[in-house]
Order: structure tokens, then C-alpha cells, then sequence
């Protein structure tokens, strides 16, 4: 190798530890470090298999970087020319297969990889990331009751996968509510249940098939539990309890079943906002200003309770109250408001000169960063 890129054995190992780690995460939630620490993995590998033409694992793992950077093309094509590759064996067919199956799944063409998959399973039989892939690919083509057996079989050997099970059960139960197969559906979500108490996604279901059997007095208690349990996911929970509620003529109890989820949990920012909007329709001024103070005190960031308070002020015509809840919703962004290099994504709290990662200069784009309740 010229000494000019000679690479260490330490880097290189490195290398393949940044792609194994970063596999299962999409590349839109990785931090500014990660994705810098993407180009220069890329960058590195890329060198390392110029100079090391016989490798494998290098040239995978260069393939699965070109991946996850959404360059989809560029890695079926090099996981498909080592399959020419003379003496091979059928462990590392079985591999490269499965590689050419998730360059199908994540572009999301032909057969999502399921040809690909199968294959490798019948040189390897048991090849854990193989049967995830299949799984997968029989899951994102709405093929539930082949996805059941796939991920059945995956929880033999990860019972902490259970949580997949329930979901994908629930989604099945949703599939067959939508065709109409309501005793199919109720069967399919109490397995969801049986399997793991602890699914969001079932609740929700579980809910829609009790509104569609008129189980409303169910449904409600149903959505209430999920409201209680998944704060940062209630939207949508709190419409439909608060349809629900206007379609049995009894949104005058509305309130009371948001002040009991409010006992329990007094931080939600979305529930005080609805109460709010509650108090308003029922006339109760004085509540209302209560609750949307609670829903900004709860997160100062709540965009909606911020635009419905101000409307509500200026309905009043308390031109003071509105300005005072503009100055505090600006400052709450600026305490948001981060600077971002559009070459490294590297991140500031103030604008400086230049970026002191990658020396770029006038590259900052403005962003906010947003939690739930």
C-alpha cells in the first residue's frame, strides 16, 4: 500500500464499528457528529478498498455506508459485483445476499428485497439478518400474516422484539377493520395485546374498533388510557376523544375526563390546550386564560396554544395580554434557536465567522429544535 494512505488497522475496525452502529438509524436523526463522522468513514473506506481490492468486509461495509446516505444505486451495484467474485463461500453469499436485499428494501423497489432474502436463507439458514430483512420486506408491503411468522420466529431469540409482534398484529387488525373483517379484526388486536400490554399503536386500534361496534363508553376509556400512558403522541388521541364526545351529545363531560388525565399527569402542554378550548366553548373566560397559561408554562413552545391564546386575547380585545404572550413565545424560540453548517451539520449556539469543524464560511442555516410535552 503507498504510504501516502496507509491505514492504520485501528481506523479501519473503527470504520466498520461507525457503519454496524448506524445501520438501523435513519440519517435524518443523526447528530451533526455522526454525519460528519459518515463523510469521513465513506472517505476512508472508500481509499481503504482502492488499495485492498480482494477484501469483503470493507467492500460491504462501504456499500451499507452508500446506503444509509440514500445512494442506493451506487451500493447495489458494488454488493452485486462482489457476488462475481471467485471462491466464495456460501456464509459469504449468504451475506452479500443479504446486503443486495436491504439495497432493495430501503429504496423501496421491486419485491423489497424478499428474492434476495430467501436466497440467502437457503445457503445460511439461520442468518438472523436475513429473517429480519424478510420480515421486513413482507411488513412494508402491507403482507402481515407472512411478517407474523417472520418476526414469530426472530422472538424465539430476541424476546424484547415483542413489542414488533404486538404492532404488527395491530396492524393487521387495522387492515381487516378497513375490509370490513370485524371478527377477524377483534381477533387479531387482542393477540396484539396478549403479546405486550405496552404498544401504543394497539391502543389506537382498539380504540377505532370499538367507535366502529358503538362501544363508546369503551373507546373512551380506551384513548383516555393511551392519553395517560404516550403524553407526547395525545393529539391524536384528544380528537378523537373530543369527536367522541360531540357525537354522543356529551361534550359537557369532556372537561371532566380531561381533568382526570390532568390529575394524573398535570405537564401535558396538550391537554391543558384542549381544556382550554373547552372552557372557551362553554364560556368560562377566566378558566380558559388558566389553562392556556398551564399549556405554555407545561411547554413554552406549544405553537398552537400560543396562536389560539392570542386569538382568544384579541377576541377580548386585552391588546397587553396578546404582546406579552408574543415577547414570551419569542424568547422561549431563542432559547430553541441553533446555527447549522449546511457542509458538516455541525451545530452552534451563536453564528461565528467561520465553521471551526470544517472552515466553511457564510454555509449557516437557522434551526429550532422541538420536544413533545
Amino acid at each position: 500500500m503507498p504510504e501516502s494512505i496507509k491505514l492504520p488497522t485501528h481506523h479501519t475496525s473503527r470504520a466498520l464499528q461507525t457503519v454496524d452502529s448506524s445501520l438501523q438509524t435513519n440519517l435524518q436523526h443523526f447528530s451533526s457528529r455522526k454525519f460528519f463522522e459518515l463523510e469521513q468513514t465513506t472517505q476512508l473506506l472508500s481509499e481503504f478498498v482502492k488499495n485492498n481490492p480482494d477484501s469483503i468486509d470493507e467492500y460491504i461495509s462501504l456499500g451499507r455506508l452508500f446506503r444509509i446516505r440514500g445512494y442506493y444505486r451506487k451500493a447495489f451495484k458494488l454488493h452485486r459485483n462482489l457476488l462475481y467474485r471467485p471462491s466464495l463461500s456460501k456464509k459469504t453469499k449468504a451475506k452479500i445476499l443479504t446486503e443486495l436485499g436491504f439495497d432493495y428494501l430501503e429504496s423501496q423497489t421491486s419485491d423489497y428485497g424478499q428474492d434476495y432474502f430467501e436466497r440467502a436463507l437457503g445457503l445460511h439458514r439461520n442468518l438472523e439478518s436475513a429473517e429480519e430483512g424478510l420480515f421486513l420486506s413482507y411488513q412494508r408491503r402491507n403482507q402481515y400474516i407472512n411478517a407474523i411468522t417472520w418476526i414469530k420466529k426472530i422472538c424465539k431469540r430476541h424476546p424484547e422484539k415483542k413489542s414488533t409482534l404486538a404492532r404488527v398484529y395491530a396492524e393487521l387488525s387495522l387492515a381487516q377493520l378497513k375490509n370490513k373483517q370485524i371478527k377477524q379484526a377483534k381477533k387479531s388486536i387482542k393477540k396484539s395485546f396478549k403479546v405486550s400490554k405496552e404498544e401504543a399503536f394497539s391502543f389506537l386500534v382498539r380504540a377505532q374498533i370499538e367507535l366502529h361496534e358503538k362501544q363508546n363508553d369503551l373507546a373512551k376509556n380506551t384513548l383516555q388510557s393511551f392519553i395517560e400512558k404516550w403524553p407526547g403522541y395525545s393529539l391524536f388521541a384528544l380528537k378523537k376523544l373530543e369527536d367522541l364526545h360531540y357525537e354522543t351529545n356529551s361534550y359537557g363531560d369532556f372537561g371532566n375526563c380531561l381533568q382526570k388525565i390532568l390529575a394524573h399527569h398535570p405537564n401535558n402542554s396538550y391537554v391543558h390546550h384542549y381544556l382550554a378550548n373547552h372552557h372557551i366553548k362553554m364560556k368560562k373566560n377566566d378558566a380558559a386564560k388558566t389553562s392556556f397559561q398551564e399549556a405554555l408554562h407545561a411547554n413554552p413552545h406549544n405553537i398552537h396554544a400560543v396562536e389560539d391564546y392570542l386569538h382568544f386575547c384579541l377576541d377580548l380585545k386585552e391588546i397587553d395580554l396578546a404582546q406579552s404572550i408574543v415577547r414570551g413565545f419569542s424568547l422561549a424560540l431563542k432559547s430553541k434557536r441553533e446555527f447549522e453548517c449546511l457542509s458538516c451539520k455541525k451545530s452552534f449556539a451563536h453564528i461565528p465567522k467561520d465553521c471551526t469543524r470544517c472552515m466553511g464560511w457564510n454555509t449557516f442555516r437557522v434551526r429550532y429544535r422541538f420536544e413533545g410535552p
